[in-house]
């Protein structure tokens, strides 16, 4: 069951049962004595290794999920993963785990491959020797050592990580060429008070010697992005153990260190997007080709079964610059619609963004409240055609807040009143008015009612297009459809070349988002 298990959290780990499997059929030939009792320990072994797995696959098969098991598991990995890595550069990450444990542990690698020397001599001259003799803790050891040298190969990324894999071959030929040196040193000493006491000091030098870095190594196990620490407390404080959240990006601790539920199967948003990770990050490669067929309606299918009440963006992180959350067709319209940012102060400093979604709300017209200055807006004009951001901060103990719109209520929000607020409303474009619109937020909180004071949301017209250097994407010049200067005038082809613009910074331009930008 251990290896059903070890292939459910890495799929390498077929490669040791195979190993394992491989040697009972070797000395089911070879020693013919020892048949019955080798082929029922096969057997127990192929029943174990199979148990986990075959539960795991009535499971996905059982809640309707079986095609995407065999994607994930299967088509993924041999069809877009792997392939994405050519294969000699996949071979060069063997040296990986032979540098690891020369850095930290040099001791490691001269005992391993004296080991392996000494196994290699010593199950060579047993397969020669008559009568055949077979060995099958060394061919463990050996076929091990190869199996996990072969795993650390398979993903090509090179992560250290990989080098796990390496660990049981490797401590069993270290410990076995061990205790040959001590039983040696044992044999060569005469007083077995003497002996005793030289194994004692040789084992507890070892012992600690192998044990120094291991603070250092564990604490080389802090996640290396501090912000999903802030985020999963933010997450915490805006949502309870039953509401879901969404991660947008490749952040899927945060689930894990919430303890909140996902939304949508995707953990992680490769497939959405066709990001393969840490090969196709070029920010000029299109990664259409990789977006798995039908996932963004399992994603719809999913969003709308379970609305989440959070939404985490990773923006930044691993990769995720290249696809903006804001950019996206399909998500985006939803966040505008259902959301409003949170934590903004808070989530600028770390490279994320929250949302959290709206209360319904009924028809009310804003309350008969003096203004107050406790509220404040800020707001920038937009043209009359682009959704409008409304950034309001309220003090602490703020539980709900409400955006009204030319007198009538348009967003209600839920607040944590443990913390002072920080929000920011989107106004969709159908809602705006050409000649602008009056803005006013309510607070409520356990200080009262706050109103803030009037402001009006201003429109600009669209600035008009003047061209530009052209953007060349996909064998195409795409021109710009706004800029600016500092000026307000126009950026020229400089007279003497006129493949060269002149602007005076700071200068603005605009250019159409089209298919395939990502």
């Amino acid at each position: 069951m251990a290896f059903g298990f070890s292939v459910l959290a890495k799929q390498p780990g077929l490669l040791d049962f195979g190993v394992a499997l491989v040697l009972l059929v070797l000395s089911w030939l070879i020693v013919p004595e020892s048949r019955r009792k080798l082929s029922r320990l096969m057997a127990w072994l192929i029943v174990g290794f199979a148990h986990p797995i075959g539960l795991t696959c009535l499971y996905f098969a059982f809640h309707g999920a079986w095609r995407d098991l065999i994607y994930y598991t299967w088509t993924y990995n041999n069809t877009l993963y792997v392939p994405e890595v050519p294969r000699w550069e996949r071979w060069q990450t063997i040296s990986v785990p032979f540098e690891l444990a020369w850095e930290y542990h040099p001791l490691v690698p001269v005992l391993g491959v004296l080991a392996a020397v000494f196994l290699l001599h010593r199950v060579i001259r047993h397969t020669f020797r008559r009568p055949r003799l077979f060995d099958i803790f060394a061919w463990l050891i050996l076929g091990w050592c190869a199996s996990g040298l072969v795993a650390t190969t398979l993903g090509g990324r090179g992560f250290t990580h990989y080098s796990i894999q390496l660990i049981p071959g490797l401590s069993l030929a270290c410990g076995w060429l061990t205790v040959r040196v001590i039983s040696f040193i044992r044999q060569w000493i005469g007083s077995s008070k003497f002996r005793l006491l030289t194994g004692l000091v040789i084992t507890t030098s070892v012992t600690i010697w192998l044990l120094l870095p291991l603070l250092s190594r564990l604490q080389a196990l802090r996640l290396p992005e501090p912000g999903s620490e802030v985020m999963n407390e933010l997450v915490h404080q805006q949502s309870s153990s039953t509401d879901r959240i969404f991660v947008w990006g490749y952040n899927p601790e945060i689930y894990a260190m919430s303890g909140r539920l996902p939304a949508t199967r995707f953990l992680y948003c490769t497939f959405l997007t066709g990001i393969i990770p840490w090969t196709n990050l070029d920010p000029l490669r299109n990664t259409d080709y990789a977006v798995v067929p039908g996932a963004w309606d399992d994603f719809l299918a999913d969003w709308n079964r379970h609305p989440p009440r959070l939404i985490a963006d990773g923006r930044s992180q691993r990769g995720f610059l290249k696809f903006p959350i804001d950019k996206q067709r399909v998500l985006w319209p939803l966040i505008e619609r259902d959301y409003a940012q949170i934590e903004i102060d808070k989530t600028n400093l770390i490279g994320f963004w929250l949302f959290r979604r709206l209360e319904s709300n009924t028809p009310t017209a804003v309350p008969d409240l003096p203004a107050s200055d406790e509220i404040q807006l800020q707001m920038e004009p937009t043209n009359i055609g682009h959704m409008a951001r409304v950034e309001v901060r309220a003090p602490v103990g703020t539980v709900l807040v409400e955006l009204f719109i030319d007198g009538n209520l348009y967003r209600r929000l839920q607040c944590a009143p443990a913390a002072s607020v920080s929000v920011c409303f989107f106004v969709l474009p159908q809602d705006r008015s050409s000649s602008g619109n009056k803005i006013q937020v309510l607070a409520n909180g356990e200080y009262g009612s706050l109103l803030s004071a009037e402001q009006k949301l201003e429109v600009i017209k669209p600035v008009t297009a003047i061209g530009g250097p052209p953007l060349r994407f996909l064998d195409q010049n795409i021109g710009a459809v706004e800029s600016s200067t500092i000026t307000g005038g126009p950026i020229l082809p400089k007279p003497d070349d006129p493949s060269h613009w002149d602007a005076h910074p700071p200068s603005r331009l605009v250019y159409p988002w089209l298919e395939g930008m990502n």
